[in-house]
């Protein structure tokens, strides 16, 4: 509102209004807006259109998203504090937490930073191996006493980890008795401090070196001076054989959960006027340190930052999709989750909404659509038809196949066909261990409580050809969605695996076997 004593004059009015005019014109005027409460359990609401979004535009993503079976399972789109979007993808209900995946690297960078403000760590440039010592950092060899934390903060170590998306060190780790000392064992093969080159023991080392000096686990030390702070009291954080939280990945959230943290950033590490983060971290962990591969992009402490149209950006990846990233000047949050799939076209379909930094005219038509098409996008497809089964699946219904060996741990496979039914029953011995699933034949998921993973499981196939059953197998909290491709010749079945992420995929033989799960002998009759 203008001041009385600006009327005195009818030219300084007329000067300050074309000067407001000016600014709205290069920056967006922003009209005057409620304040957006701190988020608690969820989220406050708001139109796209109170926000300066097209409810149209992200009406159509949302469709376009769901029509192409992109495998994204979850978008929250966070403006001003208000969520504007916030979607769930058919399987997945949004009710269980998430795999992160490698957004935890950016969690055990914030949690190293808050370690140094407290003095719980020396600092920075300290060597890893003197913070290790009693860990068996002892029989780390010579190159490693150049190796400092600010090195494993932004996959500077020099380590030789293996190229993503397959870090095969990551396998030997976790095959490993002890993988603080798997880690400390692996060879510096360049100078530390001079390249990236994407390394996830690095951050395992970190919580371990958090967790020596404090006397605590990394996720016992994150509840109290992270979580708790942000009410984030569901989460889950598994450790390596011998408690060290494992501090690359492996950490699960609630999309909301993950939103607090990209929030916080937002707002320089505060929360509700309460400091959390130290004065000067977020500057410190978003300057870039080190160029990307491809020239595309930059690190900082456990951060990625963006260049050119988007610099300024920042963002916590993890693989499959998951992410929290931050547009400070448009103040913008966006958090995302999925089993694996292109996250660029997913982003350039919401791109398009952001219309202004000012509220834009409301629209009622649009606000509808877009809610129908959120409301749409976790509802499960209409059932097709099953289809009549082929002569092979009758003839491979309840019989037992061996696997030779191979990386999903598959030892032994039946899979029952019933003519008529809109679904099948597969069992499974997995790593020793015995689940039984229910199979949609007609399009439609259906879940099994019990897998290798400890989450739900949610199966649908078809028979392609009359060799040739493929299944898709989607752990709806986690990253993978295996394609599993059998075709059947005699007695022998031949499996071709594969996760849309590259990091799992194979091809295995299995062969009919004297007996079925049950022992009983070999029944060739139909069912």
């Amino acid at each position: 509102m203008v001041s009385k004593g600006l009327h005195t004059s009818k030219g300084r009015v007329l000067l300050i209004a074309i000067l407001l005019g000016v600014l709205c014109t290069a920056h967006g005027c922003m009209k005057k807006r409620r304040a957006a409460p701190w988020p608690e359990k969820t989220w406050a609401t708001a139109s796209p259109e109170s926000q300066g979004l097209d409810s149209s535009v992200l009406a159509s993503a949302v469709r376009t998203i769901r029509s192409e079976n992109i495998n994204i399972h979850s978008i929250l789109l966070i403006r001003n504090g208000f969520a504007v979007l916030d979607v769930f993808f058919y399987p997945y209900d949004g009710r269980r937490l998430h795999d992160a995946a490698s957004v935890t690297k950016s969690i055990t960078a914030t949690l190293v930073g808050q370690a140094v403000s407290e003095g719980i760590l020396p600092g920075l440039d300290v060597p890893v191996r003197d913070l290790l010592s009693t860990t068996g950092a002892g029989k780390a060899p010579g190159a490693w006493s150049a190796v400092t934390l600010e090195n494993l903060l932004t996959m500077s170590s020099g380590l030789e980890c293996g190229k993503p998306p397959v870090e095969e060190k990551i396998l030997v780790l976790r095959n490993s008795p002890n993988w603080v000392d798997a880690s400390l064992s692996l060879p510096v093969v360049q100078t530390p401090g001079e390249r990236f080159d994407y390394c996830s023991p690095n951050f395992h080392l970190l919580s371990a070196a958090v967790a020596r000096a404090a006397g605590t686990s990394l996720a016992d030390f994150a509840r109290g001076h992270l979580f708790e702070p942000l009410g984030i009291d569901e989460y889950s954080w598994p450790a390596d054989p011998q408690g060290v939280t494992i501090g690359w990945g492996d950490l699960r959230l609630h999309p909301y959960a993950m939103a607090k943290i990209g929030y916080l950033y937002m707002n320089d590490g505060l929360w509700k006027g309460q400091r959390i983060l130290p004065a000067g971290w977020v500057k410190s962990a978003t300057t870039p340190r080190l160029s990307t591969p491809g020239g595309d992009g930059d690190y900082g402490y456990g951060w990625w930052l963006a260049r050119g149209r988007f610099k300024g950006v920042y963002e916590a990846r993890g693989r499959g999709g998951q992410s929290i990233t931050v547009w400070p000047e448009a103040r913008i949050l966006l958090v995302t989750t999925g089993g694996g799939y292109p996250r660029d076209p997913v982003i350039e379909l919401l791109l398009p909404a952001v219309k202004s930094n000012s509220p834009l005219p409301e629209n009622p038509g649009a606000l509808e659509d877009l809610t129908w098409a959120v409301s749409a996008a976790a509802m499960a497809p209409e059932p097709a038809s099953a289809g009549t089964l082929p002569p092979m699946a009758r003839q491979v219904s309840g019989q037992r196949y061996d696997m030779e060996e191979n990386l999903l741990g598959l030892e032994v496979l039946t899979a029952e066909f019933a003519s008529g039914s809109a679904q099948a029953r597969l069992t499974a011995r997995i790593s020793g261990r015995e689940y039984r699933y229910t199979v949609g034949l007609d399009g439609v998921y259906r879940f099994s409580e019990t897998s290798p993973s400890g989450d739900p499981a949610a199966l649908r196939g078809q028979w392609e050809t009359g060799e040739r059953f493929i299944l898709d197998y989607n752990e709806v909290t986690r990253i993978n969605r295996f394609r599993m491709e059998f075709t059947f010749s005699g007695d022998d079945v031949a499996l071709v695996f594969s996760e849309p992420t590259g990091q799992i995929a194979g091809k295995v033989m299995g062969h009919w076997s004297n007996s079925n799960m049950s022992g009983n002998s070999k029944n060739r009759q139909s069912h």
